[in-house]
């Protein structure tokens, strides 16, 4: 998913020792969400995207990050299936802009992977375009621009896929970053993410970066 998500303005919920049930006013459908999704639901009322949500599920039910992310997909999937959903959109002409480039960057990574590789991911990832200018006074629109357009991608985006388009466009508009990829030996797992002077990871989860050994940093 990735993008920023509320509840449809019809839906109402309805909480209970044991989770939470969702109405549809309109159509009067219901759904039952047990606690794990009760959490959820209470993720995105705070107004988090889907890894903030994931990191309160993982922190809640102590369970791994990456099988919270997963659930959480599922979860917010039906929603959307259900009707129960409905993206937040933003007026500002900014954030189309940005939607637009976040989304053409991800179609020039795939066709560059197609092309070259992992090596042409890595040289792209390093040549990125870069301003001395900061167009924004936060990375903020930047990243919420990068999980909006995956919502409309055709394809799963996956993690270096992620970074790599992160790190471009933070770049481009003027902040400095490092695309980070890390590693676990036994058993072997590899993640990829992003790291700003001063504030860390940006477009993940910090436990990542504490975790895993450092394999590439562009």
């Amino acid at each position: 998913m990735g993008c920023i998500l509320q509840l449809a303005p019809q839906v109402f919920v309805a909480e209970h020792p044991n989770g939470a049930e969702l109405v549809d006013s309109n159509s009067g459908s219901w759904l039952h969400c047990n606690k794990v999704s009760a959490q959820i639901l209470a993720g995105i009322s705070e107004g988090r995207d889907v890894d903030g949500i994931a990191d309160l599920v993982s922190e809640k039910f102590q369970v791994e990050r990456t099988v919270a992310k997963r659930d959480v997909g599922k979860f917010l999937e039906e929603l959307q299936r259900g009707g129960f959903l409905a993206p937040k959109t933003s007026t500002d002409p900014r954030g189309f802009t940005l939607t637009a480039r976040a989304l053409w960057e991800l179609i020039l990574y795939d066709l560059t992977n197609a092309r070259a590789g992992f090596g042409g991911v890595c040289d792209l990832a390093f040549r990125r375009p870069k301003s001395r200018h900061r167009h924004f006074d936060s990375p903020q629109p930047i990243l919420d621009s990068v999980n909006l357009a995956a919502c409309f991608y055709p394809k799963t985006i996956l993690c270096m896929q992620r970074s790599v388009v992160t790190a471009r466009l933070l770049s481009r508009y003027g902040f400095d970053c490092h695309l980070v990829i890390g590693y676990r030996p036994l058993p072997f797992f590899s993640h990829a993410w992003v790291e700003m002077e001063g504030r860390g990871v940006v477009d993940d989860s910090p436990g990542y970066a504490k975790q895993l050994r450092v394999l590439k940093k562009l």
